[in-house]
């Protein structure tokens, strides 16, 4: 709990500076409107062992703040737990967790602290809030003594956290009209939250998976500014 709480308030003293930097920014006199709609294209891989894929699309009422929203999808590539009894265990191709999700979002920018003729380069965040949809479906594989399978039933459920707060912090590198931008990722996604609740023959899969812990990563964004 410990840790969680000091990542929580690194996120918001972090957040805090963003906001203050933008705060105080001016836009130069610049009446140019190019700036004011982007749209990105993000890639996500985090210590849940998942990758994230998403689109985005941004308005900016003033030069450094922008709010908008995100569609995408994130899937694991490696599981951690398999529910399994002496009769029955998930099947194969159940054991990755995935999700879409719809994430709301404020997108922050420092003005270019270094800045070349072709190139500015400044700092960023994005604090989100994750919608996942909130429902999963297992298909369960039953065997026999020997552990082959005899047939396959599904059990599914709507109960557990859908929802996330997450942040990234990183740079930017503007190439008028295209910014990349990349850094770290947190969340306290919990991509097993949806399955934790589900049970079969009374046998509950909550102690099959490992330990909630919040997440961190590594993201990429491509975007174009209209």
């Amino acid at each position: 709990m410990v840790k969680h709480i000091n990542g929580y308030r690194i996120m918001a003293l972090a957040l805090a500076l963003m906001v203050a930097v933008v705060a105080g920014a001016s836009d130069n006199g610049e009446d140019d409107a190019a700036w004011r709609h982007c749209l990105g294209l993000t890639g996500e891989l985090t210590s849940s062992d998942t990758w994230q894929l998403e689109a985005s699309y941004h308005w900016f009422p003033v030069r450094y703040a922008g709010i908008g929203v995100s569609l995408g999808m994130w899937e694991q590539y490696s599981y951690g737990g398999v529910p399994a009894t002496n009769e029955w265990r998930t099947d194969d191709d159940s054991r990755c967790m995935m999700s879409a999700f719809l994430m709301p979002s404020l997108l922050l920018r420092t003005p270019a602290l270094i800045r070349t003729e072709s190139v500015g380069i400044g700092l960023m965040a994005e604090p989100g809030f994750m919608m996942n949809v909130p429902y999963s479906s297992v298909t369960i594989e039953m065997k026999d003594k020997r552990g082959l399978p005899t047939g396959y039933d599904r059990v599914s459920g709507n109960r557990g956290r859908w929802y996330a707060f997450s942040v990234r912090i990183g740079v930017y590198a503007a190439f008028d009209p295209v910014t990349l931008s990349l850094g770290y990722a947190w969340s306290d996604l919990d991509v097993y939250a949806m399955r934790r609740g589900m049970a079969y023959k009374g046998t509950s899969f909550g102690p099959f998976y490992p330990e909630r812990k919040n997440q961190g990563g590594a993201f990429l964004r491509v975007a174009y500014s209209l």
